[in-house]
């Protein structure tokens, strides 16, 4: 009797464990039913997450590609500014030198760089101290710009571009360009090389 009552007993117990009888880890049970449900929430959210996460990174792209879009033209914008007051200051030189020379332009060189150093000096609102144009004051150009070369050109000799067909006046000049302002750090300049070439209008005396 005792042995018939403790296999009943052991019977019962391992009923009581086997959950596949019970029906919990069928296809059809809730519990496989509320893990399928999880699993698709996860999936879900995953997706959700990855398009989140390409759209942020495509915006701060395109932020970002405006910013140097703009930083960009506005230091092509001030660059080209000064170019032409150097430009226009050669321009001058040349005229002043032909007339205090009678024409002799190949002679006027050193006189020439004078007229220019002082054109340029006015039209930019700096002081030349004898090799750069230190800005005082509202200047186009925010930091000292080296004066690298001025020099007598003769028809045939190498300008920017090709070679001069004329006689004519070339100054090279390093001009810091004011690209921004970094926070914490302060402004920053880019230098730009200006090279520029003007044929030497002839006076008439």
């Amino acid at each position: 009797m005792k042995e018939k009552g403790g296999g009943e007993s052991a019977k019962g117990f391992c009923a009581g464990v086997d959950f596949r009888a019970s029906g919990a880890g069928s296809p059809g049970s809730p519990v496989v039913a509320g893990r399928r449900k999880a699993l698709a929430f996860v999936k879900d959210r995953r997706g959700f997450l990855e398009i989140y996460m390409l759209s942020l990174f495509t915006v701060v792209a395109l932020t970002v590609f405006a910013v140097l879009t703009g930083v960009a033209f506005g230091t092509k914008k001030n660059a080209d500014v000064v170019y032409q007051m150097v430009g226009e200051a050669i321009d001058f030189a040349g005229r002043a030198a032909s007339r205090d020379t009678g024409g002799n332009l190949e002679s006027a060189e050193t006189l020439a760089r004078q007229y220019f150093t002082l054109a340029f000096s006015r039209m930019t609102g700096t002081a030349f101290n004898g090799s750069s144009f230190v800005p005082s004051g509202s200047s186009p150009i925010k930091g000292a710009a080296t004066l690298e070369g001025f020099r007598y050109v003769r028809p045939g000799d190498p300008i920017p571009g090709g070679r001069a067909s004329v006689p004519g006046f070339m100054a090279t000049l390093k001009v810091p360009i004011l690209v921004g302002n970094v926070p914490f750090v302060g402004p920053q300049f880019l230098d730009v090389q200006m090279r520029c070439y003007q044929p030497a209008g002839r006076v008439e005396l």
